[in-house]
């Protein structure tokens, strides 16, 4: 029978398009697989693979399909260093490393040995995408019969004949003889830019087929008319699940847990045996600042004294081992069945038994927890014994705390199966709340990054002028542009629209208005004329870019924006496109805002003193930058993420956070403005001053402690990347800036630094992963994962991780 969760009913995941119900689970544990053999011999140099592929367990060699008879002979699946490989004789391994556990990826491998050209032969492609960089390629000669599609072949979906079994989800697994097609066969771009499924409407070819897991008792039968059905092993009915690509669901977060375990059954199940200290993990799906969410976990026994604690965990709790971080976590403890602020507990229910469901069930809108257990709930007062309406809530501050919530478990000598509803419920949810899925979370406001912000890349040409057009899926008139040359040691170069952009043909020094972000020159660098003129400036903005003016001809020759062969990388915000006076503070500014985006850029003339001034946001910023445009001063931030808002740092400088009164007055901002001290209000002086707040599902802003390994922190987002600047509070280090259009595949080691003019380095250190739903730093450099330093940082959404009536976002 078909699996179907009424709790899910009428959620659409894909904006509309293509809905996919179910996948198949692999449990590598279980040495689970799909296997047939060929009957008949098709076309063995011409061939398609197309799948969808959720990960869980990473970092071991796993083979999503291959010939169980030869096994060495044709394959292909992961390395134990996450590559994605295929083998035909000869391998091919690509540069890019696969391990975002929280999204699912479209792979399409497209073989056809007739071409002439070698690197035709096999082609890869992820996400819609070509892959054209490999660590290893290694092609088939020409006309080369694969051992697939021959009579006789024994085809494995999921390890090879006594290992390497694949652990996660499978979904549309199409296989097609005699045809190697593209990707857009299988999925398409919808119109937010996200790359969705779509029904494959060609043939299959005699050996082709076509595997769905529609059918919970049938896993491997096919549905593409061939009758070329597939034998399970190590899969049973409960290995059907709902979650997809169409509607991607929470699990355990094998990136961000305890180090000395590994989640399994594709990330649902997490626990340790007998003699191993308590270990903890989140969930791939932070609770959004509103709806209803349930969820239950299975309490199993795996020694002598089974302990948990379940509940909700913020994204500042330790997961180190054997730590509970005070004030980080609702929970509720198995072993007596009180309810635990971190540390602190009271009473609340009743010891909960090993095989019990601990049922959770958290409502954001009014910020509660209960817990259940086998759907008795509490009374708040030593029992499990009421209705959910009846029922006690354990917390009731989850929204008034301001904090990132995640499911949580902190566990020893048990496991905790997790079911967020991929699979049937035990017990009937209560009335309104929903499973934890991407269908399911709040419509973000902005469903593409893109209409906000978008990184560009250019070239200089040397001409004089040169227009340059953005090229993401959407684009917009820029309000502020930040131009690093990304070949040559020259300084970064600011603009905005509410400064003005230069014109073509400054007359004085005045008139150029750039700033450098690593340096505190005044504004047009601090230069004679000519000199500013010969570095390069931008000209104006465009409906959907800027114009770069080289200036005039001189031994600079504009290298800043335009030198010929030089390569450039601008990173562009829209504010409003116009600009309006604030009065709101006691100092007027000049403002152009985007309350959507959350970010507005605005100018202001200091007053002496103390001061306030209008932002022109609808809520108070997380991050402040403001800068002296008359004199040669520093850039000054300030965050919510620095101890308080009497500190702050510098963008010019490598400096850890200072206190200091004079900056932000020691006062944090609020709705309407923001504070400044004698520092940033010198009388009769010109300032410009960077807003920007967060905005669920585009821009987060936060901080995290560094654990000095190459398995560094997972930085929750709630969306997948396309900017991110990290940079060291508690030390000196440098201000770290990654994109996803320089570096496009992870691991991304390709990084600019804000405070200096230094080219960009494309490093196998300093490294961060680019994932679906945030970012995670893959080294122990002090710049980004000093042991037991303290980060900021700030990032701005490629696309958002999900929402109601929003695709799933692909795993990079």
């Amino acid at each position: 029978m078909v699996f179907q969760n009424d709790i899910l009913a009428g959620a659409s995941g894909a904006d509309g398009g293509y809905e996919i119900d179910q996948s198949i689970r692999f449990n590598d544990n279980d040495s689970a697989y799909l296997s047939r053999t060929s009957g008949a011999t098709g076309d063995r140099q011409k061939w398609t693979f197309s799948a969808w592929v959720k990960r869980g367990n990473l970092s071991s060699n796993q083979r999503l399909f291959h010939d169980s008879g030869n096994t060495n002979f044709i394959m292909f699946g992961y390395s134990s260093n996450n590559e994605f490989r295929v083998y035909l004789g000869a391998d091919i391994r690509t540069t890019a490393l696969f391990r975002d556990p929280s999204a699912w990826y479209h792979l399409v491998v497209a073989v056809d040995t007739t071409q002439a050209t070698s690197s035709d032969r096999v082609k890869i492609y992820q996400n819609g995408v070509q892959i054209t960089s490999f660590s290893t390629a290694g092609y088939p000669s020409l006309n080369y019969n694969t051992i697939f599609n021959n009579s006789g072949t024994t085809y494995q979906i999921s390890g090879q004949s006594v290992s390497e079994y694949f652990d996660g989800y499978i979904s549309e697994f199409h296989w097609i003889d005699g045809q190697a097609l593209a990707p857009t066969d299988f999925g398409e771009t919808n119109d937010d830019g996200v790359w969705i499924p779509k029904a494959y409407a060609g043939t299959y070819g005699t050996n082709g087929f076509y595997i769905t897991g529609a059918d919970s008792a049938d896993l491997g039968a096919d549905y593409s008319g061939n009758g070329n059905d597939f034998t399970s092993s190590g899969l049973t009915s409960d290995d059907q699940v709902t979650d997809t690509p169409t509607d991607n669901y929470a699990t355990w977060n094998s990136l961000d847990r305890t180090s000395n375990a590994t989640p399994s059954d594709g990330n649902l199940r997490y626990g340790v045996g007998a003699g191993v200290g308590y270990v903890s993990s989140r969930s791939t799906i932070a609770l959004p600042s509103s709806g209803k969410f349930y969820w239950e976990i299975t309490h199993t026994s795996n020694g002598a004294s089974p302990t948990a604690y379940y509940g909700v965990a913020s994204s500042a709790a330790s997961l180190a081992l054997n730590t509970i971080t005070a004030g980080e976590i609702r929970a509720v403890y198995t072993i007596n069945g009180n309810k635990y602020d971190g540390s602190t507990s009271s009473t609340y229910g009743a010891a909960i038994p090993t095989s019990n469901v601990v049922g959770v069930a958290v409502d954001m809108d009014a910020g509660t927890i209960k817990f259940a257990s086998n759907n008795q709930w509490s009374n708040g007062a030593g029992s499990f014994n009421q209705t959910y309406d009846s029922g006690t809530a354990a917390y009731t501050d989850l929204l008034s705390s301001g904090k990132n919530w995640f499911a949580y478990l902190y566990i020893v000598q048990a496991f905790g199966d997790v079911n967020f509803g991929q699979k049937s419920f035990t017990y009937t949810p209560p009335t309104g709340f929903s499973a934890l899925s991407t269908a399911n979370l709040p419509a973000p406001t902005i469903k593409d990054g893109s209409t906000a912000f978008q990184t560009t890349l250019y070239t200089g040409d040397g001409s004089s002028t040169q227009t340059i057009t953005q090229s993401e899926n959407s684009t917009f008139n820029p309000d502020f542009i930040w131009i690093k040359n990304r070949s040559n040691a020259y300084s970064h170069n600011i603009n905005d629209a509410v400064r003005g952009y230069t014109g073509a043909s400054p007359a004085t020094a005045a008139d150029v208005k750039v700033l450098a972000a690593d340096a505190t020159d005044k504004e047009g660098l601090g230069d004679t004329i000519t000199t500013a003129q010969q570095r390069g400036f931008v000209q104006s903005s465009t409906s959907n870019g800027f114009i770069v003016n080289k200036g005039t001809s001189g031994s600079q020759d504009g290298f800043y924006t335009n030198a010929s062969g030089h390569t450039y990388a601008a990173w562009q915000w829209l504010a409003a496109n116009g600009t309006a006076s604030n009065t709101d503070g006691s100092i007027t500014s000049t403002v152009s805002a985007n309350t959507t985006a959350g970010f507005s850029v605005l100018t202001f003339a200091g007053s002496g003193g103390t001061g306030t001034v209008g932002h022109g946001l609808s809520q108070s910023p997380n991050f402040i930058i403001v800068k002296s445009r008359d004199t040669v001063n520093a850039w000054y931030t300030g965050s919510d993420f620095y101890t308080t808002w009497e500190y702050y740092q510098t963008l010019n400088s490598t400096a850890a956070q200072a206190a200091g009164s004079t900056v932000w007055n020691s006062t944090a901002p609020t709705s309407s403005v923001f504070s400044i001290g004698a520092s940033l209000n010198t009388s009769a002086e010109d300032y410009v001053a960077y807003c920007f707040h967060e905005v669920e599902g585009f821009s987060k802003f936060g901080k995290y402690t560094g654990n000095g390994s190459t398995d560094g922190p997972f930085v929750w987002c709630g969306f997948s990347p396309a900017f991110v600047i990290i940079k060291c509070s508690s030390v000196a280090n440098s201000w770290t800036m990654y994109d996803t259009t320089r570096q496009p595949y992870n691991a991304n080691g390709r990084y600019i630094l804000a405070e200096s003019s230094a080219a960009e380095v494309a490093s196998t250190t300093v490294e961060i992963d680019i994932l679906s739903n945030g970012f995670k730093a893959r080294d122990n450099q002090n710049n980004i994962n000093g042991s037991g330093r303290t980060y900021i940082y700030m990032a701005f959404a490629e696309h958002p991780f999900g929402g109601d009536g929003v695709a799933p976002v692909p795993a990079r």
